[in-house]
């Protein structure tokens, strides 16, 4: 799983037979950089991304949108 500049969040496997299967999802992310990513210890579907000004939750089940976000400081 990576976080983008672009405030895009991309999951990835390298688990594959060809090249174009690799992307599994691009989760919509935040309006800026991410400049932290990183999975619950425990529950291992659930995963938080920090830009800038937010944090949110998301999980990998639904994928359209996160689960919890503070707000915007700006």
């Amino acid at each position: 799983m990576v976080g983008t500049e672009t405030g895009r969040i991309v999951q990835c496997t390298r688990k594959t037979k060809n090249e174009t299967e690799r992307i599994n999802v691009i989760y919509p992310g935040h309006h800026g950089p991410i400049h932290a990513l990183q999975r619950h210890p425990f529950f291992n579907k659930l995963f938080l991304s920090i830009d800038q000004w937010t944090l949110k939750i998301w999980s990998e089940e639904i994928r359209d949108n996160f689960i919890f976000s503070t707000k915007s400081v700006r």
